[in-house]
């Protein structure tokens, strides 16, 4: 199972990382590269909405807890205008609650910090079929 999720190529699709930490970002970056897969940073929720509103997004990993609007907030403004595109919300803070409530405003799926390479991977690959 385990060289079957290294040996994915996502070529051709885009994920757009929104991260405010520069190295998690790096992080996540460095999980999903080897596959292939086309990488764009946004640093804050705003930012984040813009780049998604500019640029074909395959999937997109959504931090919670952003500076300025929030990793929710940025979801359902992108809901608005790309309701289809994959969302999965990464957060350290992870209860039932914050799961529910990732999910319940937009966001396809859910991650916990610190993010398993190879969950994330299997996650991804749910949604980049």
């Amino acid at each position: 199972m385990g060289e079957q999720v290294l040996a994915v190529n996502w070529s051709g699709k885009t994920v757009l990382i929104v991260e405010d930490d520069r190295f998690n970002a790096l992080i996540l970056e460095n999980f999903i590269k080897p596959t292939g897969v086309n990488v764009l940073t946004a640093t804050s929720g705003e930012m984040g909405v813009e780049m998604a509103g500019q640029n074909e997004i395959h999937l997109i990993l959504m931090d919670i807890k952003l500076p300025g609007i929030s990793g929710i907030e940025a979801t359902q403004q992108i809901r608005k205008f790309n309701p289809t595109v994959p969302i999965i919300a990464q957060t350290a803070y992870a209860t039932d609650t914050d799961k529910e409530s990732a999910i319940t405003e937009g966001c396809n799926s859910f991650i916990t910090k610190p993010i398993n390479r190879l969950e994330l991977l299997r996650l991804m690959g749910e949604y980049l079929k």
